[in-house]
């Protein structure tokens, strides 16, 4: 569930710390993190396409 896309020199130790910590949320968490995910990367779309 690697959805954050930071930058390209990210390690798979971040990725895998990231998964853990999303898949370690409840439903509802998740639901809310997704959502916060969704706002910000329109939002930084919007700003890159500026």
């Amino acid at each position: 569930m690697s959805q954050i896309k930071l930058s390209a020199s990210k390690s798979p130790l971040h990725d895998n710390a990231l998964d853990y910590l999303i898949d370690s949320l409840d439903a509802e968490d998740k639901q809310k993190f997704t959502f916060q995910l969704d706002i910000l990367e329109s939002r930084d779309a919007r700003t890159r396409g500026k």
